[in-house]
């Protein structure tokens, strides 16, 4: 099912407006395609969109995936300039997620966002991992951090995700590493 309160029209700035939003299930299907990714020219959007509170269910992307659960973000879609998304939560299988992305919606597509992902379930290894990616959306700066026992992983690169081969350099920095943990 699908519920909203405060919904609105702004028609002057050409915004949709709503204080909830909340939809039990979104089903996401594509079909793959032969031709290589091409970053979009723009993002413009014909209205905006701003959700102060949406909730979704359950969202799938594929029948042999298990979905993510209990989406919880906060949507700032405006016709033109910057879009952002705060994720406030979200759980896959036994992870919990929160992020933030702001994306410009001219090229060269200005992008900063930062993801979140710890474990939901105690474990002997208990872990929390944070991703971040800032720049061009076609050539984006990425440093991630992994920490486990007491112990880092560090990533840095460069990511183009229009590329056959994305991943353009990468390093790796580890501390305290203890192989016997």
């Amino acid at each position: 099912g699908l519920r909203w309160q405060g919904l609105g029209l702004t028609a002057s700035s050409g915004l949709l407006l709503a204080e909830v939003l909340s939809v039990d299930e979104v089903l996401v299907r594509s079909q793959g395609s032969s031709e290589p990714l091409k970053p979009p020219p723009d993002l413009s959007l014909p209205l905006g969109v701003q959700v102060a509170r949406l909730h979704i269910g359950r969202l799938s992307w594929a029948a042999d995936q298990p979905p993510l659960l209990g989406l919880e973000a906060q949507l700032d879609l405006p016709r033109r300039g910057t879009h952002r998304i705060t994720l406030k939560a979200a759980q896959w299988q036994h992870l919990t997620m929160s992020g933030k992305v702001a994306l410009d919606s001219a090229a060269p597509l200005q992008t900063d966002a930062t993801l979140t992902v710890r474990q939901t379930e105690a474990t002997d290894l208990p872990w929390t991992a944070i991703a971040a990616v800032t720049g061009p959306l076609a050539q984006l700066q990425a440093k991630a951090e992994l920490e486990a026992a007491h112990q880092t992983l560090k990533l840095a690169g460069q990511v183009q995700p229009f590329e056959a081969w994305p991943v353009r350099e990468l390093q790796a920095q580890a501390e305290q590493l203890d192989l016997a943990a």
